[in-house]
């Protein structure tokens, strides 16, 4: 934080804030630096990254799947795998049985 040393005027300002987006290397939040376009996203391991690059990883993770789109997609193709008539497991076994030739 940024402070005015005269008592009279007690300007203050803040430099920096905690943000959500996650380091990339351990995973902890990164703290937002700066100000404009000096930006800079710092982690506690010692991971530093400008604004800039910061958006262009953003823009490239977006394209790809996480973990909850893939559990979603393989959940969906084990339901689809499953037989219509789990349920009636007996009366599809006496069909099974069942010769009508």
């Amino acid at each position: 934080m940024l402070v005015c040393p005269d008592r009279d005027c007690g300007y203050r300002k803040g430099v920096s804030q905690m943000s959500n987006a996650r380091c990339p290397t351990c995973h902890k939040k990164m703290e937002i630096r700066g100000d404009g376009d000096n930006k800079i996203f710092v982690c506690g391991c010692g991971y530093r990254e400008k604004l800039s690059a910061f958006n262009k990883r953003r823009e490239s993770e977006k394209s790809a799947l996480n973990k909850k789109d893939v559990s979603r997609f393989l959940n969906q193709q084990n339901k689809k795998d499953e037989p219509i008539n789990s349920g009636n497991s007996a009366m599809a076994e006496a069909f099974a049985k069942l010769n009508l030739k």
